[in-house]
């Protein structure tokens, strides 16, 4: 091809890629999702569009029927011809009737995640002219939305916010779902796990649940795991904060199950004990046989690992903080050296390896997941190649950290590393 034919196809790539982009695609979904439209619509029968302006209280019908015909050329909506006055629900959109956390993903990234996407420019500027610790700089987030309050702590003071966060993370951003972490985790030997206790540890570190975590800081995987593996006791850690004065208890004793600041119950069993202290939430059980225990484990750096006899522990790593995941290493590095058949399983948020994955859109989905929390708060994600450097950079002078497994998804996308200690010796070998 000559060198003109190869600018004459380039430019219709070019046209056709600024043709179909989705601004005004996303826009119209906002609007019909701020003012109920589509809750108007029957899901099995159509209706005049005149009603349904009526019923949502638009004045102007008109330009209620060029967003309703905007949206169907997507297969959005139908729109029924030749009168062209009858609109009716698709398969697509009756799901954002039935199912809310559509329409939450709709709203986030119309008003949080496109906004940001679109101060990158500015912020970029104000990053460079300012300098100073990345901590203190203004993001693409705070200039979109005209506020100083960081990300992560507008949506843990805003519970709609974080829903619509966690939502995007569902829907948008190529995370998996808690039955397919499930799935995954489940090619691991548990069979022979008999009685044995499982512990779930989350790294991140909210004053709140954070609702945007598939991890520890629900019961989902617990309760998955427990139904699944009749044997198995599950402890499910949430971290918090602890004030920079509070002094870390002195490490468990070999054989204790969970420490007495932290337990129901001094006993292996995780059997009822007493109740809370004053001042102390104290631990929460839950259905499946008493078999799932909720505990606080404050995030404090030397804060060891109050239950010491788990056979497994799974720990949901947040991927754009590295240094919580090189602390929570080093904490069960200890557990790991005393017994050899203990294995900890990260599950990771981290980037694929560049031109890696045989379905490019995979990693485009990654990749934009990425740049968005960047824009966000400012955030870098783990690339699974330093994920995986960091994990075997954790060691002492007996061993170090390997991983064992790596557990994939259907998409050939790593999901979680199965990590074990091996001494030196074994390493040499």
């Amino acid at each position: 091809m000559d060198k003109v034919a190869q600018l004459e196809a380039l430019s219709r790539q070019l046209s056709t890629a600024i043709q179909t982009l989705a601004v005004e695609l996303l826009a119209c979904l906002r609007w019909l999702s701020e003012f109920q439209i589509l809750a108007c619509i029957p899901l099995q029968s159509s209706v005049p569009i005149r009603d349904v302006a009526t019923l949502a209280g638009i004045r102007d019908q008109d330009h209620l029927n060029q967003v309703i015909r905007m949206v169907a050329t997507n297969g959005f909506l139908q729109v029924e011809e030749p009168q062209g006055s009858m609109v009716s629900h698709t398969p697509l959109s009756a799901q954002f009737v039935t199912n809310q956390s559509y329409v939450d993903a709709v709203m986030f990234l119309s008003e949080a995640q496109l906004p940001s996407a679109m101060k990158m420019v500015e912020a970029t500027q104000r990053s460079t002219e300012a300098g100073g610790p990345p901590a203190l700089r203004e993001h693409a987030y705070n200039l979109a939305l005209g506020t100083k309050t960081p990300f992560h702590v507008a949506r843990q003071e805003t519970p709609r916010l974080a829903r619509r966060f966690t939502a995007y993370l569902d829907h948008s951003a190529g995370m998996y779902a808690v039955e397919e972490v499930a799935d995954m985790l489940c090619r691991l030997n548990w069979s022979n796990l008999t009685n044995s206790c499982v512990v779930e540890v989350s790294t991140k570190q909210f004053t709140k649940p954070d609702p945007a975590s598939v991890g520890a800081a629900s019961t989902a995987l617990a309760q998955y795991l427990a139904k699944r593996y009749q044997g198995l006791r599950l402890v499910v850690q949430t971290t918090k904060p602890v004030p920079p004065t509070e002094v870390a208890p002195p490490a468990a004793e070999p054989g204790l199950m969970l420490d007495p600041e932290h337990a129901t119950s001094g006993n292996s069993q995780l059997g009822p004990g007493p109740g809370p202290g004053p001042g102390q939430a104290g631990p929460i059980e839950f259905g499946l046989g008493s078999r799932i225990l909720v505990m606080d484990r404050p995030a404090a750096p030397s804060q060891h690992q109050p239950v010491t006899d788990a056979a497994v522990y799974i720990l949901h790593t947040d991927s754009i903080a590295p240094a919580a995941v090189l602390c929570q290493l080093r904490v069960h590095l200890g557990i790991l050296r005393a017994n050899g058949s203990l294995m900890l399983v990260l599950t990771s948020r981290s980037l694929p390896e560049p031109g890696v994955l045989v379905n490019p859109e995979v990693e485009a989905v990654a990749r934009a997941r990425g740049l968005s929390m960047q824009q966000l708060a400012g955030e870098k994600e783990w690339e699974l190649v330093d994920l995986i450097s960091a994990i075997e950079s954790v060691g002492d002078d007996q061993g170090k950290l390997v991983i064992t497994e790596r557990l994939r998804h259907r998409d050939d996308v790593i999901v979680a590393l199965a990590v074990k200690y091996q001494e030196l010796l074994d390493v040499a070998v």
